[in-house]
């Protein structure tokens, strides 16, 4: 019941404060009580009549701030607004209340001064906040919580973190357990308010044992377990006095163990204790500790997502560098034209990408009844020299699996002792080996021989990759067998082509001094007998074809120069109109004689390069005289002289025979002659175009030759700088 004393008050008012949900208490300066309506009795759960004066009221009461430091007598809202006048709104204080239960009370306190403004009384009024409170610290705990797993990639950590996220606010000590591989419990982690306990408490796990029990029935059953207050005699049947002293010495008041579980899978436990009095664990912190436990679940089924997706990656990104090792192996090995250049591109690189401690390749000999060591990576020069040769009767994996056919895979020391006795010998770092037989068309050459040092799986991805870079070795010996065979034959060849173009340099020589020889007798009796006609048109015709085979002669003379590297141009200042249609005009006879119109189309302005024009004539004439030859009577022969851009551009098209697509890509090379149907139709050696595009390319410029089939015609388009 209310109590009044000090001046009457208005009915009125006493009615007002006796009727508010919140308690009221108005003092004077000097603390004495004039008011308390009974509800502060009943939220501070009180028994008996109320205090005559507030310093009464901080002796029953006990209250704390948010970190747990009890309240001085001095720190009360009350005591401030009295001592100071402050104003005090809504300070959340934790309370010990009359039954020893805990609570939150949101307390106001605010002078009251008369009208000179002197504190003439005091009013304090607060409620309770406990479940508002609670509700609010436990949904931010959670929401917390929720954000840890949001984060989590690694479990450990992330339980660590949320253990060490229930400190202080919701637990003193938080002990996480989890099930191994083989089903049994072991711990994970610990944390607590005070590092020095938690030190102590992890030193004490590893002396002794973790209490399972308990905890594995919370796992197998999947309800959590709560014992509000814990006996003081809980611990008496630890049969080890140590361990029985250790865990009385944690202080544990009150204790939560709650089962941690992903999707129809257990994880282990969270165990929540408080070693303070102050407060108890109840039903609803037990739902809180659920929640958090949960969370754990889904954090640990989040890592262990991750986990595997990352381990999915790992294991992609590792087929991915094999393949592209096995790609740049393939490209290496392409380029080795020796097996020991072979043998370098394999083992070292093999071995950094597979971390073997030792890679060998080892080749058959030819007497088929050893090994010889053709190159290694990881093997000391003394021990390498000292096995160069292994004869195939010694039993060790490298002969077992030329013998075999038969690729060899031991995964473990173990195995290989069982196996064979060479593990004696063997490295101690080497506790894995294989071998590969290096196949040639159905016949072993040699071997891949690889160690490890550590026990190693071999699983079906890792053997086919061995496997495949054994068949690029393989290839890689089978090229470099093939290609000395085609370098003797290349050399045999070069050497005849060599002998062939010196016996063509000397044979034109040769023929050419006789030739000078028939060319001057003919034209003095041509001059001598003018008047005999017969006589004239017989030497007329032995002089053209003296001239013609001048010609040939002189073709060969000019690729022995091309070949020896002899051939050079004089450059001068040249009139490339009047070079071209020169040249084209001096072929007209032949044209006229041949019933083909030669048509000569020059540039409008003068076209001057620093050329040789014997050479360039040598171009225009071969090209006209090749065309005529190639042009049936009636057709047409045109050159055309034009400037493109910066360049000079010599064109002769021809509507005669054409150029079959199959050998358009052939007509520039030497001893090549076109033939239409079975026979060839047209005199000639076939080296006319090879001389005019080695002439050309001698000036800097290009030739090209362009046809669209049989019987459509040719271009041949000459490019000058």
């Amino acid at each position: 019941m209310e109590r009044f004393s000090g001046p009457p008050l208005n009915d009125l008012f006493a009615s007002v404060l006796r009727h508010l949900p919140v308690a009221v208490i108005i003092t004077t300066p000097d603390g004495r009580i004039v008011l308390a309506n009974e509800q502060v009795q009943f939220m501070l759960r009180q028994d008996g009549d109320p205090p005559e004066n507030i310093a009464s009221y901080r002796e029953r009461l006990r209250g704390f701030h948010p970190d747990g430091k009890p309240y001085a007598n001095n720190e009360w809202p009350i005591a401030r607004t009295i001592a100071t006048g402050e104003l005090v709104e809504e300070e959340d204080i934790a309370v010990v209340r009359g039954d020893g239960t805990f609570g939150v009370i949101r307390v106001s306190s605010a002078p009251i001064r008369d009208g000179e403004g002197t504190l003439v009384a005091a009013v304090i009024t607060f409620c309770d906040v406990s479940d508002e409170k609670r509700e609010h610290d436990a949904l931010t705990l959670i929401a917390d919580a929720s954000a840890i797993v949001a984060e989590a990639l690694e479990y450990d950590r992330t339980l660590q973190r949320m253990a060490r996220l229930a400190i202080p606010r919701f637990a003193d000590l938080v002990f996480i357990h989890l099930l191994d591989r083989d089903g049994k419990l072991a711990r994970q982690e610990v944390a607590a308010s005070d590092r020095e306990r938690e030190a102590e408490i992890r030193s004490a796990w590893g002396h002794f044992p973790t209490l399972s029990e308990p905890l594995l029935r919370v796992i197998e059953s999947g309800e959590s377990t709560m014992s509000s207050v814990i006996p003081v005699d809980a611990w008496d049947t630890i049969v080890d006095r140590d361990h029985r002293e250790a865990l009385t010495r944690f202080g544990i008041h009150s204790a939560m163990s709650v089962p941690i579980r992903g999707i129809g899978k257990p994880y282990g436990t969270m165990t929540f204790v408080l070693t303070s009095t102050q407060r108890a664990y109840d039903a609803f912190d037990l739902l809180v500790a659920e929640e958090l436990a949960r969370r754990a679940g889904a954090a640990i089924e989040r890592s262990r997502l991750f986990e595997g997706e990352r381990e999915q990656r790992l294991v992609a990104e590792r087929s991915t560098h094999r393949v592209e090792y096995l790609q740049r192996l393939t490209s290496i090995l392409a380029q080795a034209v020796t097996i020991e250049e072979a043998v370098a591109a394999v083992t070292t690189e093999l071995r950094a990408v597979l971390r073997a401690t030792v890679v060998i390749i080892g080749l058959v000999t030819e007497d088929g009844e050893q090994i010889r060591i053709a190159g290694s990576a990881g093997l000391a020069n003394d021990v390498e020299e000292r096995y160069r040769y292994v004869p195939l009767t010694t039993e060790i994996p490298l002969t077992q699996a030329v013998l075999s056919h038969e690729a060899i895979f031991i995964g473990t020391r173990e195995e290989a002792e069982r196996r064979s006795p060479f593990v004696r010998d063997a490295r101690p770092d080497s506790r894995a080996w294989a071998a590969i037989p290096l196949e040639m068309r159905g016949r072993v050459i040699g071997v891949l021989g690889l160690s490890f040092p550590e026990d190693h799986p071999f699983d079906a991805e890792e053997r086919s990759f061995i496997a495949s870079a054994a068949a690029q070795c393989a290839l890689a010996f089978e090229r470099s067998i093939l290609f000395d065979s085609e370098r003797h034959a290349r050399e045999e060849a070069e050497h005849a082509s060599r002998a062939k173009d010196e016996f063509l340099a000397i044979l034109s020589h040769e023929l050419r001094t006789p030739l000078t020889s028939v060319l001057g007798w003919a034209d003095l009796l041509r001059m001598t007998h003018e008047n005999d006609p017969v006589l004239v048109e017989q030497l007329t015709a032995l002089r053209k074809a003296a001239l013609m085979q001048a010609r040939l002669i002189d073709d060969l003379l000019d690729v022995s120069r091309i070949v020896t590297g002899k051939l050079r141009i004089t450059r001068r200042s040249v009139e490339l109109n009047e070079c071209v249609c020169a040249t084209a005009e001096a072929q007209r006879l032949n044209a006229e004689a041949g019933g083909i119109a030669l048509i000569c189309d020059t540039a409008p302005e003068p076209i001057v390069l620093n050329v040789d024009a014997d050479r360039i004539q040598q171009v225009v004439g071969n090209l006209v005289a090749n065309a005529l030859k190639f042009t049936p009577r009636g057709g047409e022969v045109r050159v055309s002289v034009r400037r493109e851009n910066d360049r000079a551009v010599i064109t002769v098209h021809d509507t005669g025979d054409g150029i079959s697509p199959e050998f358009l890509p052939h007509v520039f090379d030497r001893f090549r002659q076109a033939s239409v149907g079975d026979s060839r139709n047209y005199s000639g050696l076939g080296l006319g175009l090879s001389i005019v595009q080695h002439l050309v390319q001698l000036h800097g410029g290009s030739v090209k030759a362009e046809s669209d089939g049989l019987g459509k015609g040719a271009t041949v388009t000459v490019t000058l700088p």
